[in-house]
């Protein structure tokens, strides 16, 4: 994640329920969210996020995810927010203003890096991958290659 300014306010929220119904409906949900109003903004972003993903367990997670963001950023469009959420080997993927970058045994690429306020949601099988999350800041800041040499340095 990138800092978003001397006000700004950023931090990763990893969330998963206890053992439920919204455990095996919604999974584990990963998100960084990004606020340049600070703290308090943040703060309740993040309530928010929990409250509108986790609240209503009648749509599938794909559909809620969309939901979350769109009712997210109706709210707020100051605020950017990357997340996962893992369901049943399922990985749900959304971003609103920000980037999502994967590499696979095979390929790398970019799901998703949106430099508008356009909303962006996928899912996909949970198979061997790396998933990297970052808000504008962290993109614009630290190149791709960085990233690459970073990963193929762990394995």
């Amino acid at each position: 994640m990138g800092q978003v300014g001397d006000r700004g306010w950023v931090q990763v929220h990893d969330f998963t329920p206890e053992p439920g119904p919204k455990l095996a409906q919604r999974g584990r949900l990963i998100a960084l969210v990004s606020a340049s109003e600070g703290l308090d903004v943040g703060r309740e972003t993040i309530t928010r996020l929990h409250e509108l993903y986790y609240g209503q367990l009648d749509a599938n997670p794909i559909e809620q995810m969309r939901s979350t963001l769109f009712q997210l950023y109706e709210e707020n469009s100051n605020t950017e927010i990357v997340c996962l959420s893992i369901v049943d080997n399922i990985i749900y993927l959304g971003c609103q203003k920000g980037g999502i970058w994967v590499k696979r045994p095979d390929k790398e690429g970019w799901i998703a890096n949106t430099t508008s306020d356009e909303i962006l949601v996928l899912a996909g099988n949970c198979s061997e991958q790396t998933i990297v999350l970052g808000n504008r800041a962290f993109w614009d800041c630290l190149p791709l290659g960085v990233v690459r040499s970073s990963l193929d340095d762990s394995e």
